[in-house]
C-alpha cells in the first residue's frame, strides 16, 4: 500500500511542476515587474511540492481509514449475525470488492490476511502483521482485542464484535470532525485567493497606482514585506484550522 501512496504523490508531480511555473510567471510580472522574479521558481516548488506530498499522504490515510472503518462495520455485522471471525471477515471484504474493486490497496491488504488464515495462521497472529504494516492506533487496538479476547475466551465473538463497533464509531467520529472542519479550510483558501486576486486587477486596470513600488528601494523592500506578511498569515491560518483526531 505504501507503494501505491508513494506511485500517486510521484505521479502527479508534473502537474505541480507546471502550476509552480504559472505561479512564478504571474509572481514575476505582478509582484516584482521584472524577470528575475522567475528566480521565485525554486523556494515556490519546493514549498508547493512538500505541501502537495503531505496533503496527497492525508488523503491515502483518509482513505485507508475509510476502508477500516467500512472493514470493521461487515465485520461487527457478521459476528452479530452468528457468523465465525474468519467468515465474517470474508464477507466484509467481499463487500469492500464490490464497493473498490479487486485491485484496491486494502482489499489487497484483506486478502494477504485471510491467505495467512487459509494456511492455519492464527486470527490473532495474521491480524498483528496487519497492524505491523500499518500501525495506526485503531489497528493496534484491534489487533490487542484479538488477542486478548482469545486468551480470556468467554464471549469470543461478542466481545470482538462490541470492540469493533466502538472502534468503528471513534473512526467515524473523528472523520465527521474533519468534515466540519471543511468549511473553514475553504474560507482560508478564499482569503488567501483574494489579495492575489486584487493586485491583478490593479495592475491590469490601474496600473501607475503600484508603479512607485517598482521604482524606488523602499517600494521593493515593501513589496518583500507584503510577501512574506502574506507568507506568514498562510502559515498561520493553516495552523489555527488544523484540528488533531
Amino acid at each position: 500500500m505504501e507503494k501505491e501512496k508513494s506511485g500517486k504523490v510521484h505521479g502527479k508531480i508534473p502537474v505541480v511542476f507546471l502550476i509552480d511555473c504559472g505561479i512564478t510567471l504571474w509572481m514575476s510580472y505582478f509582484v516584482f515587474n521584472s524577470v528575475f522574479g522567475l528566480i521565485a521558481f525554486i523556494p515556490v516548488y519546493m514549498i508547493h511540492r512538500r505541501f502537495h506530498e503531505k496533503r496527497e499522504k492525508e488523503k491515502a490515510l483518509d482513505d485507508f481509514f475509510l476502508r477500516y472503518r467500512e472493514f470493521l462495520s461487515g465485520l461487527s455485522t457478521g459476528l452479530r449475525a452468528g457468523h465465525s471471525l474468519e467468515n465474517s471477515m470474508k464477507d466484509a471484504r467481499e463487500a469492500l470488492i464490490m464497493l473498490y474493486g479487486k485491485r484496491d490497496g486494502f482489499v489487497n491488504e484483506l486478502s494477504k490476511l485471510l491467505r495467512q488464515i487459509s494456511m492455519n495462521v492464527p486470527v490473532e497472529e495474521a491480524f498483528r502483521d496487519f497492524a505491523k504494516r500499518h500501525p495506526f492506533d485503531e489497528v493496534l487496538d484491534m489487533a490487542e482485542v484479538l488477542t486478548i479476547g482469545k486468551r480470556m475466551g468467554g464471549n469470543y465473538t461478542e466481545n470482538i464484535s462490541r470492540a469493533a463497533e466502538k472502534i468503528r464509531q471513534s473512526l467515524q467520529l473523528k472523520s465527521e470532525i474533519k468534515a466540519k472542519s471543511a468549511e473553514k479550510r475553504l474560507e482560508l483558501t478564499m482569503m488567501l485567493i483574494l489579495p492575489p486576486g486584487i493586485l491583478t486587477y490593479i495592475r491590469l486596470c490601474s496600473p501607475e497606482f503600484v508603479e512607485t513600488l517598482y521604482q524606488t528601494a523602499i517600494g521593493f523592500a515593501a513589496v518583500l514585506s507584503a510577501i512574506a506578511i502574506y507568507l506568514f498569515a498562510a502559515w498561520w491560518g493553516s495552523r489555527i484550522i488544523r484540528i488533531e483526531v
